[in-house]
């Protein structure tokens, strides 16, 4: 489970049986992780015309080929602009590509 759900159950053992030396860093790594990350600006991702296109695709559920044929272009070239979306939009994969894109505001 993702730690956020875990905190609540931690807390009253890091005040019961935890050394404050230790307590005290773990809540400090909380407080860091619960901050959310600044946001960028989303005119400060430029996605070009073809980007967009797959970037939609992908919202649509459509795999790499269905994206190829759709748009007419080679799977390869597919993937491509699949890599240039998640530098684009600091994602490792479509999940959180499209979740940056919803955060950003990228959907027309």
């Amino acid at each position: 489970l993702p730690l956020a759900y875990n905190r609540a159950a931690l807390e009253p053992i890091l005040d019961a049986a935890v050394p404050a030396a230790v307590a005290g860093p773990v809540r400090a790594v909380w407080q860091i992780t619960e901050q959310p990350a600044p946001a960028e600006p989303a005119d400060a991702i430029d996605l070009h015309m073809r980007e967009q296109q797959i970037l939609k695709s992908v919202s649509q559920g459509l795999k790499n080929r269905e994206i190829a044929d759709k748009l007419g272009i080679s799977t390869e070239k597919v993937k491509w602009y699949m890599k240039s979306l998640y530098g684009k939009l600091q994602a490792r994969n479509r999940v959180e590509a499209l979740n940056r894109a919803r955060s950003l505001g990228l959907f027309f």
